[in-house]
Parts: structure tokens; sequence; C-alpha cells
């Protein structure tokens, strides 16, 4: 199970690199071709994930320790996003959608993708090169899919086994 990466969107910490995998793309190439049976969770669905101020409040009126600890750890980040006037009033939960995809692989729907990892040190550094159209795949790449790579989610399903399994808010 990977958290990183980006199928159909630009990056986070690039217009084309996702962070975890612009970290590190060496490495991240290396696992992609290891022939491991890999999940990618990228972008393209943990942006889809929130968590917002109304979330926070509910979380606090549990008066239980996970639950406070959550509540202030996200809050925190929610107060910097807000300060920072970047739009935001919510966090994504990538970390976590990856965690509940392990749990629940039925939460994303997937497609068996090639994903080749750009390492050459220029502008698209570590951006993930997602191979969606198979016959182009074949015919300019010749390489076999490597990964299931997320596409979508059901965020209420999502939403619903974070509160259950993390804040106990169910």
């Amino acid at each position: 199970m990977i958290m990183g990466g980006a199928a159909t969107c630009p990056g986070n910490i690039t217009p084309a690199a996702e962070f975890n995998i612009w970290m590190d793309p060496e490495a991240a190439e290396v696992v992609f071709e290891s022939g491991a049976p890999i999940t990618m969770v990228g972008l393209d669905v943990c942006h889809r994930t929130s968590f917002d101020t109304s979330q926070v409040d509910r979380l606090l009126g549990l008066h239980s320790p996970l639950a406070g600890f959550a509540a202030q750890s996200s809050g925190a980040w929610i107060d910097i996003r807000l300060a920072a006037d970047d739009g935001g009033g919510s966090l994504h939960l990538y970390d976590s959608l990856a965690v509940a995809v392990a749990i629940d692989p039925d939460l994303v729907g997937c497609r068996d993708l090639l994903v080749q990892i750009e390492t050459g040190g220029g502008p698209a550094q570590g951006m993930t090169v997602v191979h969606t159209n198979d016959i182009l795949r074949m015919l300019l790449v010749g390489k076999d899919p490597n990964a299931r790579v997320a596409l979508e989610v059901d965020v209420d399903r999502f939403a619903a086994l974070f509160a259950d399994r993390v804040t106990g808010m169910l």
C-alpha cells in the first residue's frame, strides 16, 4: 500500500510531483519496479477526502483521550491552513485513506496500470507517470501494469470507517 503519487492530477509539492514520491524518486522507482503487489493511493483520491472544523468540534464533544488528541492535532493544522489563506478550511486525509484501503480495499476503485517514476532531476522529478492508455502503453513502452492505481473513492464509506476506527464516533 503506497500513499503517494498522482495519476490524473497535478502534484502537491511541484506541478508534476506528489510530496512522498518527490522526496526520494529513486527509491520509489525501485519499489514500483520490484514486482511486489502495489496499490497506489494517490492525490487523485486523497484530495476527495476532508476533515474540517465541524468534525474537530464533534471530536472535542466526545471527551475521550483519542478524540481529544485527534481534534487538537488536526485543529492546529486547519488553523495554519486558514491563516495561510490558501483556500483551506479542511485537511485531506492522505495517510488515513491509505490505511483505510488496507483495511477495506473496496473503498476505492482501481485500475491495473503501469506507473513509472521520473528520476531525471528536472522540473518533473518525482512525477508518477501513469500510463492509462493500454494500447499506447504496449506500443510505446512495452511493459505490463505494475500497480493497482486508485482512481475512485467512496468518500462516505471512508468517512464512516475513519470515524469508527480512529475516533470511535460511531
